[in-house]
């Protein structure tokens, strides 16, 4: 299993990305994303992507990427 949340920038994200795919030459991975969707981040087909609520960095703190929810729906909805 590999983690990955971006709040602010996408440049970990994309790092990750490529461990992500060096991993999957020996091992069956999944890759659990909690940030806000990347045109163009496509993973191999082998890897099995697991998405949480997107969130990211607002003025206060944590705040889920679709402004139609609160934080507390986006936590407590997975």
């Amino acid at each position: 299993m590999f983690y990955s949340q971006h709040l602010i920038g996408v440049g970990h994200h994309f790092r990750n990305r490529t461990i992500v795919r060096e991993l999957t030459k020996v091992h069956d991975v999944y890759f659990i994303d909690g940030g806000r969707p990347i045109p163009g981040a496509e993973l191999p087909d082998p890897v099995q992507h697991l998405y949480l609520p997107p969130l990211q960095a607002g003025r206060g703190g944590l705040v889920p990427s679709d402004s139609s929810q609160d934080l507390e729906a986006s936590i407590g909805s997975r």
